[in-house]
């Protein structure tokens, strides 16, 4: 969650979490069986085994998004494929899973299942960039960033006051990548706030 959360940060959106699924907390159960507001969104860990592309892709997580609403409100990682991506790239399991989380959130706010060329949103995850953890290959396009506070602005999640984004953080640095180079390349400020909705993982 921390890693999803400096990466959606650093494209200007602020962040809070409802940890739902096997709880104690009777106020959160309740809160957690309450229909989501007009600014919050789903996520749910599960395990699924996949089948791999003939060149070796799997996708790590999928979104629900109506493309004719332009909007969705799901999103789903695949926490086992991350998982084995992770050992065989070596590197932070808990960041790739942020980052793979971040990049689903992205769809669902951008409201299209399309992706891009370059940057956090590319279709394909390779183990040569998650090992060299180019801090560029992990954030939001400027246009995509732009898009995606306005769509939080239509989800009616703005907030009242400006928050600088060097004190909520940067994207989380996949190993390799320098936290002090990261940093120097995010400034601006967090512009509205999206909160989601976690589910504990589904074994």
């Amino acid at each position: 969650m921390r890693a999803t959360a400096m990466t959606l940060a650093a494209a200007g959106i602020d962040t809070s979490w409802l940890t739902c699924g096997d709880t104690p907390d009777a106020a959160t159960s309740t809160r957690c069986n309450t229909p989501l507001g007009p600014s919050e969104l789903s996520v749910r860990f599960v395990n699924l085994p996949g089948i791999a592309s003939p060149h070796g892709e799997l996708p790590l997580g999928n979104s629900l998004v109506d493309t004719n609403a332009g909007a969705g409100k799901l999103a789903t990682i695949y926490v086992d494929r991350v998982r084995w991506l992770a050992v065989q790239a070596a590197v932070n399991m808990p960041t790739l899973v942020g980052l793979a989380l971040a990049h689903e959130i992205g769809h669902l706010l951008l409201g299209t299942n399309a992706h891009s060329r370059a940057g956090l949103m590319r279709a394909v995850w390779s183990r040569t960039e998650l090992q060299r953890g180019e801090a560029a290959d992990w954030r939001f396009g400027r246009s995509e960033a732009a898009r995606i506070r306005a769509s939080v602005l239509r989800l009616k999640g703005l907030r009242s006051t400006e928050r600088d984004l060097h004190a909520i953080g940067c994207p989380a640095p996949v190993d390799g990548a320098s936290a002090a180079a990261t940093s120097t390349t995010c400034t601006g400020h967090a512009l509205a706030s999206l909160r989601g909705v976690a589910a504990g993982i589904d074994r």
